[in-house]
């Protein structure tokens, strides 16, 4: 769901305009973008002089797929953040940048990379959201294990794409809070966003019905536990009306919700480029280990 699939999406509706009405079919063909990147040494070795313990963790899918992360743990840290990224991260590419926001935080980190992305193994062409879901789980699973981790609260937080398997996560396993960056409200709304207003006669979408079940309104409305949403103001992918129903139709209360709008910063620049987006972000994880008291 990151700025490589809106690209795809748009010159595929430039070549259909060309030719006249036409149908995009959207499929678990469509729904990823994988490539194989490992993190360099020297970019652990970075990383590790924050005061990290940085290392790549595997584990298992439910069907027997050997998946991978990189898990960023320090001494003290009182929550760790299970990371879900956008559609084209891979740890070895956005590895380091985002472990060093993870380090301003002062939280522990697990980055996900998904199935046929970065270290995991399997075909990223044909992930299916319900496949993408389960190896969600079994993050979840292996970090919770982990020894380096235990006592600390766990925050769910995904971005863009990811944003669609966090709720997912915080629905099925115990969270202490839930995170949702450059979110939308499903992924029918996403992708019928992606048109302009000028091809809309021209275009039929025809979405499988593995991708037009998906649903973040759905999930909000189960999840009752701190939440914070996060979007910037000039985001054209995933704009700031998504959030903003997200956070209205959500079933958390209140005072245990924010929704933060970051002035000027575009579609998955949040938590990266704003100063005021982490400190919205570090106030949220401080509530969370203040109630864990």
């Amino acid at each position: 769901m990151k700025q490589s699939m809106r690209c795809a999406l748009m010159g595929a509706i430039a070549g259909l305009l060309l030719a006249g009405c036409a149908t995009i079919n959207v499929t678990d063909a469509t729904w990823s973008h994988p490539g194989y990147a490992a993190m360099a040494p020297k970019a652990l070795r970075e990383l590790s002089t924050t005061g990290y313990v940085a290392r790549y963790a595997s584990f298992h899918g439910s069907d027997g797929t050997l998946l991978s992360g990189l898990l960023l743990t320090k001494p003290g840290n009182k929550v760790t953040i299970l990371n879900f990224d956008g559609n084209v991260f891979q740890t070895g590419t956005g590895g380091l940048e985002s472990g060093r926001m993870f380090e301003s935080l002062g939280v522990n980190a697990f980055l996900v990379d998904y199935r046929g992305y970065g270290m995991s193994e399997g075909d990223g062409t044909r992930i299916s959201p319900a496949l993408s879901e389960s190896d969600a789980l079994a993050a979840y699973d292996f970090l919770r294990a982990e020894p380096d981790v235990r006592g600390s609260a766990i925050v769910a937080e995904g971005l863009s794409l990811g944003s669609f398997f966090a709720p997912y996560v915080a629905n099925h396993r115990p969270v202490s809070g839930l995170v949702l960056e450059s979110t939308a409200t499903d992924a029918t709304d996403w992708i019928h966003n992606q048109v302009p207003w000028y091809a809309v006669p021209f275009i039929r979408i025809h979405i499988a019905p593995s991708v037009g079940t998906v649903s973040n309104i759905s999930e909000l409305q189960r999840y009752h536990g701190p939440l914070l949403l996060l979007v910037g103001s000039k985001d054209k992918i995933t704009p700031p009306r998504f959030a903003q129903e997200l956070y209205k139709k959500s079933s958390t209360p209140g005072p245990m919700k924010v929704l933060y709008i970051a002035n000027g910063e575009r579609h998955g620049t949040v938590l990266l480029d704003s100063a005021a987006a982490r400190e919205q972000y570090a106030k949220f994880l401080q509530g969370i280990v203040e109630a864990k008291r």
